[in-house]
């Protein structure tokens, strides 16, 4: 799967207290090679956390802004 985000707002996404329940998450996907990115988005009022990579290698996440976060903003 290859996951590709610009320009998104995201909003009261994730769900609390569950593992890999976060707003946008990268697993596993080894070496995205750079191809793979979230670029000038925002994430606000999220239930657990906005951003996870684990696993995953050479993702790019550039200009982008998170708030009312609940949990950590960026894990991994």
């Amino acid at each position: 799967m290859t996951i590709v985000s610009s320009q998104v707002e995201m909003r009261s996404t994730g769900q609390a207290f569950g593992m890999g329940r976060y707003s946008l998450h990268w697993h596993m996907h080894g070496d995205a090679e750079y191809k793979q990115y979230m670029r000038g988005c925002a994430v606000s009022q999220s239930w657990n956390r906005a951003v996870t990579v684990h696993g995953t290698h050479n993702v790019n996440l550039t200009d982008n802004v998170a708030f009312r976060i609940m949990g950590r903003i960026v894990d991994g």
